[in-house]
């Protein structure tokens, strides 16, 4: 939860995801929701990209194939 961030500004976040098992998965865009100023009653809402499927491998499984 961000206080407050200038107009023109960028932020990205990384997440890392420990899964239980491998195999292949299907990840959806994320919602953003904001107010477009500090009196704005307004909620804006929007979506990142989708970066779609995946095949996630145990860590390893990784290291082995790829060490």
């Amino acid at each position: 939860n961000l206080d407050r961030l200038s107009a023109g500004c960028t932020l990205s976040h990384t997440v890392i995801y420990r899964p239980m098992r491998s195999g292949l998965y299907n990840f959806t865009s994320a919602e953003v929701t904001y107010y477009q100023s500090k009196d704005s009653k307004e909620l804006q809402v929007t979506y990142t990209t989708e970066p779609g499927e995946a095949v996630i491998i145990m860590g390893k499984d990784f290291d082995r194939k790829f060490s």
